[in-house]
């Protein structure tokens, strides 16, 4: 560990603007004090913490697999207790390394519980680190991957008007619309063809053989956040328990 890594993180420019130089002037008369003025922080020009925490975040995946008791010692080594300022960075330590995981079927969580549940420990924007209660080495956890049934339509129905669809291993949403009477200029996103060809609207058209139905095109479509990704399995989790509770 660098030594001064307490500097990198905690001396750096703290973000906000100065206040302005007529703030600063003391008013002459009693009459210029003003009769009542806000409590809220941060008005005025207040400045506040601007910590760069991400060389620490480097330093720990530089350390992953080896034991926390020779990283911490690395730590300590360039930190002393008696500043505040670098005690300041072992408490950042504390935030983003959880020292007393708990392991259940192989995956991290945290010891404490919310609503009587544990708390899966996930990477985030500065890590997921956290102490392997088995072998005592820094660990980070990985991404949280969502559980898919054994069989995944390519094709799934969301609310009315829109559909998920599988291309190429990514998930899009899909919005349909019914096909207007001015056709002009209006492309079907999936078929990649404007619905005013020839063979696209109509019976045993490109509409009919690629959806089932004559006259609704796809006309938006945008890839699936991780969040909405995750909703959709767990859906189709539950989905395929149903069905496999109830015989079908």
């Amino acid at each position: 560990m660098r030594e001064d890594m307490f500097e990198v993180i905690i001396e750096r420019p703290r973000r906000g603007g100065k206040m302005p130089r007529e703030r600063y002037r003391r008013p002459r008369e009693l009459e210029d004090l003003p009769r009542c003025e806000s409590m809220a922080r941060g008005r005025g020009g207040t400045k506040g913490l601007n910590e760069n925490l991400a060389p620490l975040v480097r330093f720990f995946r530089s350390r992953l697999g080896r034991p926390w008791n020779e990283v911490h010692a690395e730590i300590s080594e360039h930190l002393s207790l008696r500043s505040a300022v670098q005690k300041h960075v072992l408490d950042h330590v504390r935030q983003m390394v959880e020292l007393h995981a708990v392991l259940i079927d192989g995956r991290a969580y945290h010891p404490t519980t919310y609503r009587h549940h544990l708390l899966l420990i996930t990477p985030g924007r500065w890590g997921g680190f956290y102490v392997c209660p088995e072998s005592g080495r820094l660990l980070e956890a990985p991404p949280d991957r969502p559980k898919w049934p054994e069989s995944v339509p390519d094709r799934v129905d969301l609310e009315p008007g829109y559909e998920a669809w599988r291309i190429e291993g990514l998930w899009y949403r899909v919005r349909f619309a019914p096909v207007p009477q001015e056709r002009a200029g209006l492309r079907d996103v999936l078929l990649r063809r404007r619905i005013d060809e020839t063979g696209v609207v109509g019976p045993g058209g490109a509409l009919e053989q690629k959806y089932g139905w004559r006259y609704r095109y796809a006309a938006e479509k945008r890839q699936m956040s991780h969040a909405e990704i995750a909703a959709l399995a767990r859906r189709l989790r539950r989905e395929s328990l149903s069905q496999m509770r109830d015989g079908r």
